[in-house]
């Protein structure tokens, strides 16, 4: 009888994720063209809106993406929204 021969498995090992979003995320991905609509649009209102002073937000143009982005993939509820943030690459690009 042959011994089973595995590929190697160590959960402790350091993950080797390129830096770079670009090599991750293909330029025809969704979230390229969300990210490149709303670079397009004028997004001085929101910023003007915000009250300065306070403690620090995230970019109004950023939330827009991503809530776009989320709404894109039949996903509206804000927490299911951070939760995903943080499981999918993509949600980063």
């Amino acid at each position: 009888m042959k011994k089973q021969v595995y590929k190697p498995y160590n959960q402790n090992q350091p993950i080797m994720i390129p830096l770079d979003l670009e090599e991750m995320i293909p330029a025809e991905h969704l979230v390229r063209k969300v990210d490149e609509i709303i670079n397009r649009i004028d997004t001085s209102v929101p910023d003007k809106q915000y009250k300065r002073g306070r403690t620090s937000a995230y970019h109004p143009v950023m939330m827009l993406k991503v809530i776009l982005y989320a709404y894109s993939h039949g996903i509206y509820s804000l927490r299911r929204i951070a939760k995903t943030m943080q499981e999918d690459i993509n949600f980063l690009g």
